[in-house]
């Protein structure tokens, strides 16, 4: 996800005025005419303008000395980190969920009816990913579409109601407005599983290494802890405040609210996300001729850009010891942890079934019936060591694979 133009708020600075904002405040910067940024634009009202400044934009601003803090989807992350390793990704703000929006007059009554298409999307955005992802369920790729960048993002709907392309994908509420362009003639896929973008917030080392300003930071991220709790308990009040931001009308982002996610959380597979993400944008699909071939990271590299260490920071400064539930003696910590583990394997577990369900569903539906034959299933059961007198605890991973080892 890109940003575009700067749009000012009570709590909000305009690009411009950067320079003229409280020297003294966290200057955080982020794409203002997105749903995503609803916990920044909320918690940045709480703490008051002295505190925070907000402006449009995204990670560059981190680079151009503008932004303590900015926000992205993980693919400017990937994009950026390149030239910048020193990138830090601290926190998921939001997970938004993407559909590509087609038209049913030119033929598409399933995803695989994508084949030979002229699709919208903007290039090198996580929304292009998404697409990406989605065509390979269809055992498609780019090379079997065109592609056609649609910049700025409001030309998507207008171009979709005009036949200039056949589907879209870009992020909400655009997506929203290209469905209600095309009324009964709209056909929708969406894949969670598949995809949801992972919008954080990004810093530098840097920043993270100086202590006035690490102090600013987790300070932001427990607001951040604190309105993202707020929106999940059903508050309206960032409805309007992006509604202020962005432009658009209040009825229209509360129709795809349940599009996006604020679990005020760093996710735990971000870095399994950022691998697989990476080898795409290292231009191993490269159907504009952008030219960004390069060689993709490992993960091993790649988890060096993903600090946790400012969530629980943030976490302890909302919980401190005394607030905390008291853990007397050894036994109770490691039942702390068992339980911890358990929620952890139960997550694991449900995932694998999932994928499990749809890759199996997905061969029948193409007919691959050699491939969902050579599916095989089974656990791994682990036995935790328990202190003396108690119960082993055991954990079971659920599994699933096909003959070549992957799930499509």
């Amino acid at each position: 996800m890109i940003g575009r133009g700067a749009v000012a708020l009570a709590c909000v600075a305009p690009a411009c005025a950067c320079g003229q904002a409280d020297a003294q405040a966290l200057r955080v910067f982020g794409n203002t005419s997105t749903l995503e940024i609803a916990p920044v634009l909320l918690a940045a009202q709480q703490m008051g303008s002295g505190a925070v400044t907000v402006s449009s934009g995204g990670i560059p601003n981190l680079f151009s000395g503008e932004a303590d803090v900015a926000t992205n989807a993980e693919t400017q992350a990937l994009r950026v980190s390149v030239e910048h390793p020193n990138l830090r990704v601290i926190f998921t703000v939001a997970e938004g969920y993407y559909r590509i929006v087609g038209r049913k007059s030119s033929g598409i009554a399933k995803l695989a009816d994508l084949r030979g298409k002229r699709i919208g999307t903007i290039p090198q955005t996580s929304s292009a990913y998404f697409l990406h992802a989605m065509l390979a369920t269809a055992a498609l790729s780019e090379k079997d579409v065109t592609l056609v960048p649609l910049v700025p993002i409001d030309k998507i709907p207008a171009a979709l109601r005009a036949g200039e392309v056949d589907a879209a994908t870009v992020w909400e509420p655009e997506i929203q407005n290209a469905a209600d362009a095309l009324g009964a003639d709209a056909i929708e896929f969406q894949n969670k599983a598949v995809y949801r973008e992972l919008f954080n917030l990004n810093t530098t080392a840097e920043k993270l290494a100086d202590p006035a300003k690490r102090q600013q930071i987790v300070a932001f991220v427990a607001q951040l802890i604190r309105a993202c709790e707020q929106i999940r308990g059903g508050s309206q009040e960032a409805i309007g405040l992006v509604a202020q931001a962005s432009g658009f009308d209040a009825g229209l982002i509360k129709k795809v609210w349940a599009e996006e996610g604020f679990h005020g959380t760093l996710v735990h597979d971000l870095p399994d996300v950022m691998t697989e993400e990476d080898a795409w944008l290292a231009g191993a699909n490269d159907p504009l001729g952008t030219g960004m071939h390069r060689a993709a990271r490992p993960r091993a590299q790649l988890v060096r850009l993903v600090d946790p260490a400012v969530r629980l920071e943030a976490l302890a400064l909302l919980h401190p010891p005394s607030d905390a539930p008291s853990i007397h003696t050894l036994a109770e910590a490691q039942q702390a942890v068992a339980r911890l583990e358990t929620d952890i394997a139960n997550v694991e577990g449900i995932r694998a079934v999932k994928r499990l369900q749809y890759a199996y569903a997905h061969y029948i539906e193409q007919g691959r019936w050699g491939d969902a034959a050579g599916m095989s299933w089974g656990c791994w059961v682990t036995t935790a060591r328990a202190p003396s007198g108690k119960a082993a605890s055991t954990r079971t991973t659920m599994f699933a694979s096909t003959a070549s080892g992957r799930l499509p």
